[in-house]
């Protein structure tokens, strides 16, 4: 790693890991990416199409890694044109490699294999123009030297965590300011989640304050789930992303507000809707059972609907009518004992975790509307889903664990003792 000064950032390389040599590696001889700090991914839309780089989510889709570096001409073309479709960014790279000096990526040495600890997108751009070159004739028809199979490489050897190999790789990205601030996001909530590590931790390994942990890990909120992608390939910046959110957040609040206010006014006056809302119904294709066919008439017409996507930076499409799903029939209560666990908490706590997730208005909900957001918590959240506090994020992967089914308890008032 590059020699830093008395004000940079800590070192983070494990004290049990030593570097061996420099030194020239096979690219068929690196088999893993353990300790990969990109939450998106290297490939993010190969990998949210099933396509792995060494391992393919998806059953029977071949891993990329395997197809880029295949002796099976139709394998590895596949490959080739998968990330020529999909992930474009490398391409770009593998064409600016014949005209710098490549880096040597960071590898473990597992027994003469490797496991890459940092640099994996130019291990990729690398095997992607030996595949390219296989092959290749001039305009004569005589055979083109192919491109080197083997890349530059820091061989690293010893014990060390995945917790400190992840730190490894987020430093180096770091200092090369390839990562994405989501990328950043699911890093900074791996170490918490899986790491064990508090934020005040995370911020002390890593030179940064507590601030700016819950700055980043706040992008994977419910309510930029939409934009995640946007802010990934830098078309949102966070300052944005981050105002994006507040007023979501207050435009909940203040709807929360006004509901309990009543309207007020003239009485041909109506409440602005929340962003919330307004995003929901504008992409929803059907008519709440509340609303008047004065208001749904504006998620419809095609004027209005230009409007809507303009001043809320949404992507315009047109009005497409879908079928009002069924209601869902309220299913008994799980009794103790039986089935699920019973997760006992306050309506307060509950109410807090559905703000975290997105729900700004939930303190508006009846008993029934949280309890059923709860005990279905799939619908509005997942495991990369990352929450405010450290006690808002065990409760919630309790409750998408599947093991538990929530109740509401009551709160004990202020004056009551215990």
């Amino acid at each position: 790693m590059a020699k830093k000064s008395a004000s940079a950032k800590p070192e983070v390389n494990s004290p049990t890991l030593k570097i061996s040599e420099f030194r020239l590696i096979d690219l068929s001889k690196i088999i893993a990416n353990s300790a990969q700090s990109r939450g998106m991914g290297v490939l993010p839309n190969c990998e949210a199409q099933g396509y792995g780089i060494f391992q393919s989510k998806t059953k029977g889709k071949l891993p990329l890694w395997e197809g880029l570096l295949s002796n099976n001409e139709e394998e590895r073309s596949f490959a080739i044109t998968k990330i020529m479709e999909s992930d474009p960014d490398i391409v770009g790279l593998s064409e600016s490699l014949e005209q710098i000096q490549l880096q040597p990526i960071g590898v473990l040495d597992l027994d003469g294999e490797y496991d890459v600890i940092y640099g994996m997108r130019r291990a990729l751009a690398q095997a992607f123009n030996w595949a390219t070159s296989q092959n290749r004739k001039d305009k004569d028809g005589n055979p083109l030297p192919c491109y080197p199979k083997q890349i530059e490489a820091k061989i690293y050897s010893g014990d060390i965590s995945e917790v400190e190999l992840k730190f490894m790789a987020l430093q180096e990205n770091d200092d090369r300011k390839e990562e994405s601030p989501i990328d950043r996001a699911y890093t900074y909530a791996w170490f918490g989640r899986v790491g064990k590590l508090k934020e005040k931790e995370i911020a002390e390994r890593l030179g940064v304050s507590e601030a700016t942990i819950r700055r980043y890990k706040s992008l994977l909120s419910a309510g930029l789930v939409d934009r995640r992608m946007d802010i990934h390939e830098g078309k949102l910046s966070v300052d944005r992303a981050i105002k994006i959110l507040e007023d979501l957040e207050k435009g909940g609040k203040k709807e929360e507000e006004e509901g309990k206010e009543g309207n007020r006014g003239p009485e041909n006056r109506h409440r602005f809707p929340s962003a919330k809302t307004v995003q929901r119904l504008y992409s929803q294709g059907y008519k709440d059972d509340d609303m008047s066919n004065e208001e749904w008439e504006l998620y419809t017409l095609d004027d209005s609907r230009r409007y809507i996507a303009y001043y809320m930076g949404l992507k315009y499409t047109e009005f497409k009518e879908k079928e009002k799903p069924a209601k869902i029939e309220k299913t008994p209560a799980v009794q103790k004992g039986k089935g699920k666990k019973i997760l006992s908490i306050t309506k307060k706590k509950a109410v807090n975790l559905l703000i975290s997730l997105g729900k700004t208005n939930a303190r508006t909900f009846k008993k029934t509307e949280i309890l059923e957001m709860l005990n279905d918590i799939s619908k509005i959240a997942d495991a990369n889903t990352s929450v405010e506090t450290d006690v808002q994020q065990k409760l919630l992967d309790k409750l998408l664990s599947g093991e538990y089914t929530v109740e509401l308890k009551k709160e004990i008032p202020a004056t009551a003792t215990a």
